[in-house]
């Protein structure tokens, strides 16, 4: 049985480019769901015109109106591959990277996510509950995020 305070219950990664990625493992189901989407979006005028877009007006969607899935994949996980899974799912190896603010020039930084993000969202039973953490930058393996060492 897994320790819900010491692990997360769920955890789940959001790579955001032209599709959507979506990897959510549950590990109190013993769960794993590989998605990959295209979001329709429905495009109503609605401008903004900030420091984001150089102060030029934009066109921005309003919300996704349908999703093209392209994959989805899900399995249940025997005991070997959740046991794998939840050494890379202990809460408190998380807790350094709350509210942190990276930058290119932190130590081990070797690239970043240009033309998009992944997020790490991670639920548990601890006192902290759950986190949610940008994944921007790259690193080299000495300072590898344990968000990247879950999802190499």
């Amino acid at each position: 049985m897994i320790d819900a305070g010491k692990y997360f219950r769920i955890v789940e990664f959001k790579s955001c480019f032209d599709d959507i990625e979506l990897i959510h493992l549950n590990l109190s189901r013993k769960e794993l769901i590989y998605q990959v989407y295209i979001p329709h979006y429905n495009y109503t005028v609605k401008k903004q015109k900030n420091g984001q877009t150089d102060f030029r007006s934009v066109v921005l969607p309003d919300h996704i109106e349908s999703k093209e899935f392209v994959r989805n994949i899900g399995m249940i996980l025997n005991e070997e591959q959740l046991i794998q899974l939840r050494n890379y799912c202990i809460v408190s190896d998380f807790e350094p990277y709350r509210n942190r603010t990276i930058t290119s020039h932190d130590p081990g930084v070797i690239g970043s996510c240009d033309g998009g993000t992944t997020y790490f969202y991670g639920l548990s039973n601890s006192p902290y509950t759950e986190i949610e953490l940008e994944m921007h930058y790259y690193h080299d393996e000495a300072h590898l995020w344990p968000c990247e060492k879950l999802e190499l």
